[in-house]
């Protein structure tokens, strides 16, 4: 049907199935219809002008400028978000949104969400390690956006169901690989289940019909869907070429197929973005985390949300960022952390008491052992001690169910991919995660409302979750559960990166100190020299003096440089709108780009670092001008600017005590030759890295190889 008066309608995402869609009907009903396109030039858009003679408008929906100018002029504006988090999805939702309210000519704006959206609770297991919590969320307060948009006449909210499209190629082609190589739909759902679908064109019916009376529309959400239909009944109206005769339907258990799926569609994404590393100049991280923040990519939400539920320092924007940063710093400031030398020198002494107790008697060597086990449970102990001011016996008592729980949801942060979204929607998964998280609630959840509850000032020496909540309790606030949740999911983050960082760390710098017996012998005396000849002695005169530890100046040039070899982690930002970076004059535009530091490259790049292979601690003890004094922001393993690790002091000073409490009293021989016999494998097959046995595997923050095999024995002087 023809439309009595021609309107302009912006389509945003036009190039897809439902976009496409919107653009055929409005063009078939008359309208002069711009399709909002990311390159004019792209095969897409060229079709798209091509087919239905639009016109195309290039911009970008992240930036708000490109929106509006695209606006201008429109009657109606149409837009779908593609899935990438719902922080992501809300702002994109608010551009478009002002872009209408700025244009003062669209009256209409129609926003095509998703069936179910404004349901989420209702689902089972529902919360935020739901698999889907991102999606459902994103969807809903978009539409909530739409709804809200001041100023806009008519507001027309579309809810289409599963599209028929993922039947036919080229998405069958990944949902359903058996389709057309032998006629067969494996799914997991059973046989009773019917499914609600619809054809992604259809949103462009209603699309063209609310451009054209809008006033019959506006304000209202229509769910659309052919009538529910079994597997079986999709399959009996489908065709498959090559004379393979009717589909067929398997039923295979969801775990099964998740899996099978998982594997086949591993490297099936087609990542649109650019993705820059800054792996040679660390003037260029600086302009992306010192001079002009950039936020954090909402990849690093998505991974965290089995943990945290995307609560955490990490996931968090940069307002809010901003504001539990400031909660939760005094925690790990200087003085705070000075209170806690007893409490560090008491996990540490047991940790060095369990290392001595390994050596053989009369100076020989002991059985061989793992280390980075040991180190786990000696930060774990330490992390749970200056977070909660709780005694866990991890080293001793070991392994706790709080950090088993917690490096099983450790091992379920992914980032975002086909692979790992197929994977949080199986049973298996979300049994994982529920199972995990509620033995870690169990213990933390008692100990924040009992501090919240309690009256006075905590005693000394200070938590972190007393410092944290201390703001909210002089106030007399009520603290809502929000607020209970977030403290909590930071604690969960603290146990995760004070734990497990700190503890792979440690164990390379027991590894590199030992391969130079001249920076040994130089630790040993530098330790002499602070604290008195007899090690024993250490801990007295710590007690006396918490400030002799930062008296230990080669040491601390130790753990550097190992940080510069054996970085844990870098950071990804998302460029916002208008950020550029600058080298040599040049200008990068890297709007829209997904930008990695990657400081274990920048660490042992040649023009930063002469030798860069070379453990030479002396780098971070010589004077500025000398030629191995570190180039301006080359150095930056806990990364820089307002989000630097909060808890760098925290795991100098552990490392710092391990050194001090065991390096004079033990040899150590991390001897791989050994372990293969111990292992009963052949030591010629064996991997090596730069030469070396040892080195970092695994995946995310991986672990040491092998968890660093090792034997010990008294050191004779």
């Amino acid at each position: 049907m023809v439309a009595l008066v021609q309107k302009k309608i912006l389509v945003i995402g036009a190039t897809g199935n439902q976009g496409t869609g919107v653009v055929r009907h409005c063009t078939a009903a008359g309208h002069a219809v711009y399709a909002f396109v990311r390159s004019i030039h792209s095969e897409g858009a060229m079709k798209l002008k091509d087919r239905y003679s639009v016109s195309l408008v290039q911009g970008d929906i992240d930036d708000a400028d490109s929106l509006e100018t695209a606006a201008q002029g429109m009657d109606a504006v149409f837009f779908i978000l593609t899935q990438a988090g719902a922080e992501v999805e809300q702002r994109r939702a608010r551009n478009v949104v002002a872009a209408v309210q700025n244009s003062n000519s669209a009256s209409t704006i129609i926003f095509s969400s998703a069936l179910w959206a404004g349901e989420h609770e209702t689902f089972p297991d529902w919360g935020p390690s739901h698999a889907m919590y991102q999606y459902w969320i994103g969807k809903h307060g978009s539409e909530d956006i739409v709804r809200e948009a001041a100023g806009v006449k008519h507001w027309i909210i579309v809810r289409p169901a599963m599209f028929l499209q993922d039947f036919v190629p080229p998405i069958s082609r990944r949902l359903f690989p058996d389709l057309e190589s032998r006629a067969t739909l494996r799914v997991g759902f059973k046989r009773e289940d019917r499914i609600n679908v619809i054809d992604a064109s259809d949103v462009g019916l209603l699309a063209a019909a609310a451009v054209s009376r809008p006033e019959q529309y506006s304000g209202r959400v229509f769910e659309l869907s052919l009538l529910p239909m079994t597997v079986r009944e999709i399959a009996d109206k489908m065709t498959v070429p090559n004379g393979l005769g009717p589909v067929a339907v398997e039923y295979v258990d969801i775990d099964e197929l998740a899996s099978e799926l998982v594997k086949l569609l591993f490297d099936g994404v087609s990542v649109r973005r650019r993705f820059l590393n800054m792996r040679a100049r660390g003037i260029l991280c600086s302009q992306l985390t010192q001079e002009t923040p950039q936020p954090r990519h909402a990849m690093f939400k998505w991974a965290q949300i089995p943990l945290t539920g995307g609560l955490d320092l990490l996931s968090m924007d940069q307002a809010n960022h901003k504001l539990w940063r400031s909660r939760l710093n005094p925690g790990f400031s200087s003085r705070n952390l000075r209170a806690h030398v007893p409490a560090l020198v008491e996990e540490v002494e047991i940790f060095a008491t369990a290392l001595k107790d390994r050596a053989g008697a009369d100076g020989s060597w002991s059985d061989m052992f793992t280390l980075y086990d040991k180190t786990i449970a000696l930060t774990f102990d330490i992390i749970m001690r200056i977070s909660m001011g709780l005694r866990i016996h991890e080293q001793t008592s070991g392994p706790e169910p709080v950090l088993v729980a917690l490096r099983t949801l450790i091992s379920c942060c992914k980032f975002n991919s086909i692979r790992n979204r197929l994977e949080r929607l199986t049973p298996a998964f979300k049994r994982v995660v529920s199972h995990n998280t509620n033995i870690i609630r169990n213990l933390l959840y008692p100990q924040v409302i009992s501090r919240l509850g309690s009256s006075g000032r905590p005693v000394n020496p200070k938590t972190v979750v007393d410092l944290a909540i201390k703001e909210v309790k002089e106030s007399n606030q009520h603290p809502d559960t929000e607020f209970i949740d977030s403290v909590i999911a930071n604690l969960k983050i603290f146990l995760f990166a004070g734990h497990d960082t700190t503890a792979q760390t440690l164990s390379w710098v027991f590894y590199e100190v030992n391969k130079s017996p001249t920076v040994l012998a130089q630790l040993r005396a530098e330790h002499d020299e602070v604290f008195g000849e007899d090690p024993k002695r250490a801990k007295d005169v710590l007690l006396q003096d918490h400030h002799k530890l930062s008296e230990l100046r080669y040491t601390s040039a130790v753990i550097r440089e190992t940080l510069r070899l054996h970085t844990p982690a870098g950071t990804i930002r998302q460029a916002s709108p208008g950020f550029q970076l600058v080298q040599d004059g040049t200008q990068w535009p890297a709007h829209d780009a997904v930008i990695q530091t990657v400081p274990a490259a920048i660490h042992v790049h040649p023009d930063l670092w002469p030798r860069p292979t070379d453990f030479i601690p002396e780098r971070f003890l010589v004077s500025e001008g000398h030629a191995l004094y570190p180039v301006k922001d080359a150095f930056r393993p806990f990364e820089l600017g307002s989000t630097r690790c909060i808890g760098e002091e925290l795991a100098m000073m552990e490392m710092k005590l391990a050194l001090l409490f065991t390096i004079r009293e033990l040899d150590f021989d991390f001897n791989y030759a050994l372990w293969d016999k111990v292992c009963g494998r052949d030591e010629a097959g064996a991997g090596l890295v730069d030469g070396q046995r040892a080195y970092r595997s695994g995946q995310g923050m991986g672990y040491v190889k092998d968890n660093l095999p090792t034997r010990v024995r008294e050191r004779r002087v």
